[in-house]
């Protein structure tokens, strides 16, 4: 082997792990990043559960409230929203049960 021979196989050796290096390292940033995505996907799930429960909760509590409603307005009155009642003149508001 020459010199030239040597060095150009040195030179390839070298440029070769460079290569897998880089491959490597790459595969590493890649899978950082998925492990952030999956993370962030995984906090949008939760988060998303949750509302889901408290969007129940919440009409749980609006169907409560109109069932409570519903026994203290005559029945004529009933959908009669609290912010048409409270535009009425105050002479011609219906008591509520206390």
């Amino acid at each position: 082997m020459t010199s030239t021979d040597v060095d150009s196989h040195i030179i390839s050796q070298v440029a070769g792990a460079a290569i897998i290096y880089e491959v490597q390292r790459s595969a590493r940033s890649e899978a950082r990043k998925e492990e952030a995505r999956r993370l962030e996907i995984e906090g949008i799930k939760k988060r998303e559960e949750q509302l889901a429960l408290e969007v129940q909760i919440m009409k749980h509590k609006i169907s409560e409230m109109e069932r409570q409603y519903s026994k203290w307005t005559l029945p004529g009155l009933r959908g009669f929203g609290t912010a048409q009642a409270a535009a009425q003149p105050a002479g011609t508001q219906h008591p509520t049960a206390a």
